[in-house]
């Protein structure tokens, strides 16, 4: 029997299967249908950012009525690839990603709607150095004494290139755990990764590669806002979608949402003895870099929303 992976079996808690009595089946087939894409995300990202948009699309049913949710999960699609689905509009209608680093091409059927999903805390990474050279990083203090560092990173993370942007060497691998075996043979100094999912990476590949360690008290941070992205084909779901960020950020249901998964997070960030080392992250749009918390969703904002 295949083993399920972390994010689908996060994703099970979550989506519920409804069906619909004799009597509703004509209203179900005019019914909104909500197509997520979970691309690339931890599970905890994942359990988070469904329930994310959920809350808001739930936000909405008293003005828009009922609607069909789906999930599509895909551990290992790259964003390019995931937006040219959300752009068919078949299989999937939105998601929740930063934004490609690439230059977009004209003509590309995505509305991105500027809230901050993860209120910029996917912008934190945490060091996972080998236990050896902790003495040294320990000694890093700002984005200078990194660049005779080499970071790892998965080949198509979005990452890649803020770090190289801010002239910092980045050796790729094909997956987390190439990366960590990268890291243990010395092919490079450390690897960044998610406040929100590194103990749980490190915790999984203990038994393989012991002496690799979290940096402690020690982050880096570049602004990478998480977007809800729809495909312009779906100018309802977009609708709905602005009045539920509205309805829930208001209401505080979001805030709640946000420290029920991240509250622990949180705490060490801004703990007293942590280390933030900021780079900068020259790909967000200037029209967006005011929107940091769930409070500045107001009507005004949400109309700034982007399409290309």
């Amino acid at each position: 029997m295949t083993k399920a992976s972390p994010i689908r079996l996060a994703l099970s808690k979550l989506c519920v299967l409804v069906i619909l009595c004799p009597a509703q089946v004509f209203a179900a087939e005019k019914m909104l249908e909500a197509k997520f894409l979970a691309s690339g995300l931890s599970p905890d990202r994942a359990a988070y950012e469904t329930s994310f948009v959920q809350l808001v699309l739930d936000a909405s049913s008293p003005h828009f009525g009922p609607y069909k949710f789906s999930v599509y999960a895909n551990e290992r699609m790259p964003i390019d690839r995931g937006i040219r689905a959300i752009e068919k509009g078949t299989l999937v209608n939105f998601f929740t990603n930063p934004l490609s680093t690439a230059l977009e091409p004209d003509g590309r059927k995505i509305e991105i709607i500027p809230i901050p999903v993860m209120k910029g805390l996917l912008g934190y990474r945490a060091l996972v150095v080998r236990e050896e050279n902790i003495e040294k990083f320990s000694k890093i203090q700002s984005t200078n004494d990194l660049t005779s560092l080499k970071a790892g990173q998965v080949v198509h993370w979005t990452d890649i290139a803020i770090y190289e942007s801010n002239h910092l060497d980045v050796v790729t691998g094909t997956s987390i755990k190439v990366l960590f075996s990268m890291l243990d043979r010395g092919r490079f100094d450390h690897i960044p990764l998610g406040v929100t999912e590194v103990d749980q990476l490190v915790n999984e590949m203990k038994n393989d590669h012991p002496e690799l360690s979290i940096l402690p008290n020690t982050y880096l941070y570049y602004p990478f806002p998480v977007y809800i992205q729809v495909c312009s084909c779906a100018p309802e779901l977009i609708e709905r979608i602005k009045m539920g960020l509205d309805i829930a950020g208001k209401n505080g249901k979001l805030e709640a949402l946000f420290n029920e998964h991240f509250g622990s997070t949180l705490a060490k960030i801004h703990s007293p003895n942590a280390r933030i080392i900021k780079l900068n992250n020259p790909y967000v749009p200037n029209k967006f870099k005011s929107i940091e918390s769930f409070s500045d969703l107001g009507s005004d904002n949400l109309t700034a929303a982007r399409s290309f």
